[in-house]
């Protein structure tokens, strides 16, 4: 199956058509942009476990984790995501010290988490520099949300991810930022040297 009909089959909002939600279409891009065969992904937001269980089967090889915070009884449990064989950090992404538990390297990060501006960056900056593999691939998704105040909290547009891209100036969180491709306002990939 493609990825864009596994991510149909499980529900995930990656799909270029969801049902009850809206469809992102984001999964041309990851085809274009990930790693044929990683050994290795680590998704930050759990939700409904849509999208892991998308990851697992279209990575049957790979070693696949998440990180959520898992306190929303309406969303997938730990429990149920560790009994499909996806291991999982609990913790909230805005905390350095509660992403400090993930010691393993991943060679695919992707943040679909609480798309607050200034979550995306402290996991971004403190994920690249710890868990991310050389050579690897960081992916935010979700950065429109960059345009609305209400997941700025207070910092201006100019210091999101998105602000950062549309300024070209990403290069300058990290020396060892490779290239980076951000697609329709919505989803960046940043490949690590």
């Amino acid at each position: 199956m493609t990825l864009n009909e596994l991510a149909i089959k499980y529900g995930s909002d990656k799909a270029d058509q969801a049902f009850g939600m809206q469809p992102h279409g984001y999964c041309d891009s990851y085809g274009l942009y990930l790693p044929k065969e990683p050994n290795s992904l680590l998704e930050i937001g759990c939700m409904h476990g849509a999208s892991l269980k998308m990851w697992k089967d279209y990575f049957p090889h790979a070693r696949i984790a998440t990180f959520d915070l898992f306190q929303n009884e309406e969303f997938a449990s730990k429990e149920s995501m560790e009994q499909l064989g996806i291991k999982c950090y609990q913790g909230d992404q805005g905390y350095t010290q509660d992403l400090s538990q993930i010691h393993e390297p991943y060679e695919v990060i992707i943040d679909d988490g609480s798309h607050r501006s200034d979550h995306q960056l402290i996991s971004f900056k403190y994920l690249w520099k710890y868990v991310l593999k050389p050579r690897g691939v960081y992916v935010i998704e979700d950065l429109h949300c960059c345009l609305e105040e209400s997941f700025r909290f207070g910092k201006p547009f100019e210091e999101t991810v998105l602000g950062l891209a549309k300024m070209n100036s990403i290069d300058s969180l990290f020396h060892d930022i490779e290239k980076w491709v951000l697609i329709n306002d919505k989803i960046i990939f940043i490949w690590k040297s």
